[in-house]
């Protein structure tokens, strides 16, 4: 997503655009059912730019708990702040771009939003039970007759003191 700010007057601009995985070099890490919705609010003041990014997207993810695909919504939301040429702010979060710049790539925005706001364990639901860490049974289709009770190896010793 590119937004063309040579001709963008102050104040605030909306922009939404919707683009796949594959544009955006995403198509090897997450497998969408359909496109990146993206909606941009472009604050501009003098040579600066303010962008809140939201994005919205539907996956198809793979549940960290009993290994089952589900689809998940997400719909996380980032800012940048971009300053055209050498100006007054010195804040290490402000992205300075050359002087003849005729508009910004929020790529690398996108992609950041989208990654780094995204959970780091993925679960189908609240309460996935697993699978059986014996058999390797989906814990949420079937009950196994394994044994139930394991004792961490390194707590065994403390057993012996329940009786």
């Amino acid at each position: 997503m590119k937004i063309n700010i040579q001709k963008l007057s102050e104040g605030i601009h909306e922009v939404s655009e919707e683009i796949s995985a594959e544009d955006l070099g995403l198509s090897q890490t997450v497998k969408t059912v359909g496109k990146l919705k993206l909606n941009a609010f472009v604050d501009k003041f003098e040579d600066s730019f303010r962008i809140k990014l939201n994005i919205i997207v539907d996956l198809i993810e793979r549940c960290d708990k009993c290994l089952e695909e589900f689809n998940a919504e997400i719909d996380e939301s980032g800012e940048q702040i971009y300053q055209v040429g050498e100006g007054d702010y010195t804040d290490d979060d402000i992205e300075v771009l050359p002087d003849n710049t005729r508009e910004i790539d929020l790529s690398k925005l996108i992609i950041e939003v989208f990654l780094i706001n995204r959970p780091i364990q993925k679960i189908c639901r609240e309460d996935c039970r697993g699978l059986c860490p014996d058999c390797g049974k989906n814990l949420n289709q079937t009950i196994c007759s394994c044994k139930s009770e394991r004792i961490d190896p390194r707590l065994e010793k403390l057993k012996s003191l329940i009786k």
